[in-house]
């Protein structure tokens, strides 16, 4: 598993922002700031949410499985998907769930899940695609085969009102001995893709500081970002097949969230 430490010395060495897989890269650094997320929050939001008797959970999209760990215990089966190798090698270090590499757009393990969560504004990062059906519809489908009948996904995004071109917002994170800035900067590109809101990209740049060394690192990286209108993402969960679907009280770190029911 990759440290902060790592991190400070790649980019020492490389002198170039992360290419490709930016949770390859950054995984550790990302993991500080998971750290600071109420995920006994978000377990009550899906304990609130899920099936009477439920089993069998699937998180999509775990990240470095602080939820993961969290919720795991509760469940016969509790399993973690994430593209990134980087951010489940930081995921097996804290539980011994299983995990399995999968993208959102491909994952689908056919009626295995009472409950299928893709939470921490996961779906912000879907691109939007020129052709072809949009990635928030493919993964809805995907989530909805993955469901047993009367399965139930959980779900988190952000609405349109929430990407606005040049916003720039900063957070810190601290893991001493480092203290970690990071600037998020909004470039929206397309007002309505796929008919389901705005999308564009975030770049982020983060200041990582060794306070004992006194040893500084500066990475940058982008990654898209996409608002979606809360009607689209009903129509768009009635659409592939889900019989019920409701906006809920959201979970902690999102705007919106939706509970969608697959028929018995």
């Amino acid at each position: 598993m990759r440290t902060v430490a790592d991190v400070i010395d790649a980019v020492s060495t490389e002198r170039r922002s992360p290419s490709g897989d930016v949770y390859r890269h950054l995984a550790p650094v990302y993991d500080v700031f998971a750290r600071t997320i109420d995920y006994d929050a978000y377990a009550s939001f899906i304990r609130t949410h899920e099936p009477e008797d439920t089993t069998a959970i699937g998180l999509f999209a775990c990240g470095t499985g602080r939820l993961l760990a969290t919720v795991a215990d509760r469940y016969e089966i509790a399993v973690g998907f994430d593209r990134s190798s980087a951010m489940l090698s930081q995921a097996t270090a804290r539980t011994d769930a299983p995990t399995v590499v999968a993208d959102l757009r491909t994952c689908v393990v056919p009626g295995r899940f009472d409950v299928v969560t893709i939470l921490g504004n996961s779906l912000v990062h879907l691109a939007p695609q020129d052709n072809g059906p949009d990635p928030f519809q493919i993964v809805l489908s995907n989530a909805f085969e993955s469901l047993r009948p009367g399965g139930v996904l959980l779900c988190d995004f952000i609405p349109p009102s929430s990407v606005i071109d040049g916003h720039v917002m900063e957070a810190v994170a601290t893991d001493d001995p480092y203290q970690i800035t990071r600037t998020i900067v909004t470039r929206v590109t397309n007002p309505d893709a796929g008919g389901l809101g705005p999308a564009g990209r975030y770049t982020y740049a983060y200041k990582i500081e060794d306070r004992r060394t006194n040893r500084t690192a500066r990475v940058s990286a982008t990654a898209p970002i996409r608002g979606y209108r809360p009607a689209s993402v009903l129509r768009t969960a009635l659409d592939v097949g889900f019989t019920e679907a409701a906006l809920v009280e959201s979970s902690p770190e999102s705007d919106e969230a939706l509970a969608a029911r697959k028929p018995t």
